[in-house]
């Protein structure tokens, strides 16, 4: 059943062609002047520009149209598509995120690396705030003794020193016990043996990913954020859940 709109369209165009058919041969039916100005090529010219607009109005509908349509409606899916994954933020280089509101006032917090110390070194005031607080803080980190380690220190893909960054993190996540004023512990250290696909910075309702790359060599990697409530996030949910349980204390 053809829409209402296509019909209207479809008859404009017979009118306009038709017309200007019409105006070219009434022009070679009679030839007149008025005030030096020759109506038969007047009409003949509103003729032709009448025809011509009908017939570039067709060539528009057949050819461009249905592309333009074409071309939003793949835009507005693969926009809704996205807005439905749940993302909400970017960052093309990682180390432009800014971590400090989500470590301070996160309920609970899990921190999932290989071995580099940056994040914790970064943002060593705000986990010392929260740990002081008694605040659910959960990390996971490479186990230096695995073969994961082993490999990642000699493939040249990693950081340098696994052990010396190892010490940096153990070093910044004990300062707060040796505060007086400090809550009870709430702290949580666990150790994997794999090589990650990427590193997270996950709370009670989103969670950063920071990805990593297949090449050797250091290289700007992209972060991307996930909210809470869509089928991506429960994927990075469910995995970092049995990445907790397959970790040892």
């Amino acid at each position: 059943m053809k829409k209402v709109s296509d019909i209207l369209d479809s008859r404009a165009r017979l009118v306009l062609i038709a017309s200007g058919l019409f105006l070219i041969l009434l022009a070679n039916t009679f030839d007149c002047e008025f005030l030096k100005i020759n109506l038969a090529q007047v009409v003949a010219h509103l003729g032709a520009l009448l025809l011509i607009v009908g017939l570039l109005h067709w060539i528009f509908d057949v050819t461009m149209r249905r592309q333009l349509t074409h071309e939003i409606f793949e835009a507005v899916v693969g926009a809704g598509r996205i807005t439905s994954s749940g993302i909400i933020d970017v960052h093309h280089n990682s180390k432009h995120v800014d971590y400090a509101t989500l470590i301070e006032s996160a309920e609970h917090l899990i921190i999932g690396e290989h071995y580099s110390s940056r994040i914790f070194e970064d943002y060593a005031p705000q986990i010392h705030g929260r740990l002081m607080k008694g605040k659910e803080t959960t990390v996971i980190l490479l186990d230096e003794e695995s073969a994961a380690a082993h490999y990642l220190a000699g493939s040249g893909s990693g950081h340098g020193a696994v052990s010396a960054h190892l010490a940096k993190i153990k070093e910044i996540l004990t300062v707060h016990s040796r505060n007086k004023r400090a809550a009870k512990p709430n702290l949580q250290t666990r150790w994997h043996q794999r090589v990650l696909r990427y590193s997270f910075v996950m709370t009670e309702d989103r969670v950063w990913v920071r990805l990593y790359t297949n090449s050797t060599g250091h290289s700007q990697v992209p972060a991307f954020c996930v909210g809470k409530g869509n089928p991506l996030f429960d994927f990075f949910l469910a995995d970092v859940k049995r990445f907790l349980e397959q970790s040892h204390a």
